[in-house]
């Protein structure tokens, strides 16, 4: 199973003559982050956790998808050859660094 809500769209059409209106029409279901503000764990003490046979030491933060645990991993990356500027207000520092790709060619001696 996948714990997930479903997305409802209101929309309108011409129909002929007539414009048709349909409401809270389901085009698709998104998983839910376990622990987040859409959960129905969210803000739920450990007598309620325990209540709904959930387990209170649970953090969340995973989603659910076809009875698997699924975990988004941040992954960062600096472009190459770039000049990144960080400013810091309160010490009134502006420093710059630049990222370069270098390539190296190696070459067996001998």
């Amino acid at each position: 199973m996948t714990y997930a809500a479903p997305i409802l769209v209101d929309f309108r059409y011409r129909k002929g003559k007539f414009i048709a209106v349909r409401q809270n029409v389901p085009i698709a279901r998104m998983p839910i982050m376990l622990r987040s503000s859409k959960c129905r764990l969210s803000g739920k003490n450990d007598r309620q956790m325990a209540f709904m046979n959930e387990c209170a030491l649970d953090p969340g933060g995973y989603f659910i998808v076809n009875g698997t645990e699924k975990v988004i991993l941040v992954q960062e990356q600096l472009s190459k050859n770039r000049v990144i500027v960080e400013a810091d207000i309160k010490k009134g520092i502006v420093s710059a660094s630049v990222t370069r790709s270098v390539h190296y060619k190696l070459q067996a001696l001998g």
